[in-house]
């Protein structure tokens, strides 16, 4: 029924699609904090493993998205609650091909090691230490800088200093300076005039003295 070229398309179809073939298997059993391994068969690597929330839940986002990794496996610690209910896996090869599980529940457990670790490590502040020695190089002091330590900002300069001879030091001292130098000036003047007069008076005298004679 079919000829030989139809032959040939069906056999190279089938050959790219097992070349490109990828699926993941569905878990038999999810149960809070608790580790289970995910095991995936695909030849395109790197895969990204997706963790995605159930369709009832009406939300597109996945719950958690995995680095991707050369593996075909995956031990996951189930650290989502019980109470999200069902969830379901994703794989994507690195030619963007998906695979998906069937939707599972997570099972109850006292378990919640896996939510505190998570809680602490989040919540954890970096830090960068080092060592300052003084110029005698005698003491040693360890000095411990926050990641979450903020900058103070300097000062703002004031811009309009020495802007106004009247204001601020320089004006203040240049105003004072020339206030006694115009002081000085009219002592100097009332001394010269002072002088004058007594030898004008001087001259008066002799002169009627010499009348005299």
């Amino acid at each position: 029924m079919f000829g030989k070229s139809s032959t040939v398309f069906f056999t190279l179809t089938a050959a790219a699609l097992s070349a490109s073939a990828l699926s993941i298997d569905t878990p038999e059993k999810l149960t809070q904090c608790n580790t289970v391994k995910l095991n995936w068969h695909g030849k395109n690597a790197p895969f990204t493993l997706h963790v995605l929330p159930s369709c009832e839940s009406g939300s597109d986002d996945p719950l958690l998205v995995l680095p991707p990794m050369n593996a075909t496996s995956y031990d996951w610690t189930v650290n989502i609650p019980s109470k999200t209910g069902a969830i379901a896996f994703a794989i994507v090869d690195f030619k963007g091909n998906e695979a998906y599980t069937d939707e599972i529940d997570i099972g109850k457990s006292d378990n919640t090691a896996c939510f505190n670790a998570a809680s602490s490590s989040s919540s954890a502040v970096p830090t960068s230490t080092g060592t300052v020695t003084t110029s005698a190089g005698v003491t040693p002091t360890t000095l411990i800088v926050s990641a979450t330590a903020t900058n103070t900002p300097p000062a703002p300069i004031n811009v309009g200093s020495g802007v106004n001879p009247g204001s601020g030091s320089g004006g203040s001292g240049s105003g004072s300076s020339g206030a006694s130098g115009s002081s000085g000036a009219p002592s100097a003047s009332g001394a010269i005039a002072n002088t004058a007069s007594l030898v004008v008076g001087a001259v008066g005298v002799a002169v009627g003295f010499f009348a005299l004679l």
